[in-house]
């Protein structure tokens, strides 16, 4: 733990050099390495931290950057939105918002577990369709938040983004009755529950579940699709 905190200080002061020079990236990791005394894996653990943190963004073959990830641009989003559906949205979400919600079990604040609890609260009390989306968006983004995961939270806002861009409200505003609904409403404070226990099977299990079940109401089940 000592050798990481010494290498997170002397990246940090590195990181404020490299600002001042005008540097907007770091030295490839085998350079870093050299510079710094330390081994690769003590490097990298350092870059997590440091990515959640927002001060350093990494990309595969390309390096590592200086500041937070810059945002997926509009044309880019669109050009995905043309080439997927609400269905692929959804196994895309049960590939990653599980692992989301385990990260968020293991790492959220007293503060997130707050958020997430008046999210609920406030999903709950929704007197319309409108109000029920949004907070119910609020709680998965203060999910993803709490995962202290700078890529995975881009990952997830950008699939987000891509969800409203599809037909995805029109099609899940026909399918919430009521039933639906409180059912969803059970799952969120079950998961909300074993976020706030650092149950992070639990979570991971109960975000998985969810989703599967949103999956199959909006779709149909496996069986009958594959059918």
């Amino acid at each position: 733990m000592k050798r990481i905190e010494q290498t997170l200080s002397a990246l940090r002061d590195y990181i404020s050099d490299a600002r001042k020079s005008g540097k907007s990236r770091l030295p490839p990791e085998r350079v870093l390495c050299k510079q710094l005394n330390i081994p690769r894996g003590t490097l990298r653990q350092a870059y997590a931290t440091l990515e959640a943190e927002g001060k350093i963004w990494r990309h595969v073959g390309r390096g590592t950057f200086l500041g937070t990830r810059p945002p997926v641009t509009d044309d880019q989003l669109n050009i995905l939105t043309q080439c997927t559906n609400p269905e692929e949205v959804m196994e895309v979400r049960i590939m990653i918002e599980p692992r989301i919600a385990g990260f968020a079990a293991h790492r959220a604040s007293a503060s997130d577990i707050s958020a997430m609890r008046e999210a609920l609260d406030k999903s709950e009390t929704a007197v319309n369709f409108e109000t029920f989306e949004q907070w119910d968006s609020n709680l998965h983004q203060t999910i993803a938040k709490a995962a202290r995961n700078t890529l995975l939270t881009a990952l997830f806002d950008s699939i987000n983004m891509i969800r409203w861009k599809t037909e995805w409200g029109n099609l899940k505003a026909a399918n919430l009755t009521r039933e639906r609904r409180t059912i969803y409403e059970g799952q969120h404070r079950e998961l909300v529950d074993a976020i706030s226990k650092r149950n992070v099977e639990h979570a991971e299990n109960t975000m998985r579940m969810h989703l599967e079940t949103v999956r199959n109401d909006l779709f149909g089940s496996t069986a009958n699709r594959t059918a």
